[in-house]
């Protein structure tokens, strides 16, 4: 009984350790993307947005009768 409740758990160990050894030895610049490398400036995103939908809130909180 022991054997099979033991295998679950080293099976979920392997794993485990197979994916930080995968995730520890990759390259950082395969995880990391700057905005200059995408193509695009947020500044410029921000400066240049025009007609955009405003959200307008009714606000029932605070009712006197």
């Amino acid at each position: 009984m022991r054997k099979i409740t033991l295998f679950p758990i080293a099976v979920a160990v392997v794993l485990i350790l197979a994916g930080v050894g995968t995730w520890a030895t990759s390259p950082t610049s395969t995880r990391l993307a700057t905005s200059a490398e995408a193509g695009f400036d947020p500044t410029q995103m921000m400066m240049n947005a025009k007609d955009l939908s405003t959200a307008h809130i009714v606000h029932y909180s605070v009712v006197f009768n």
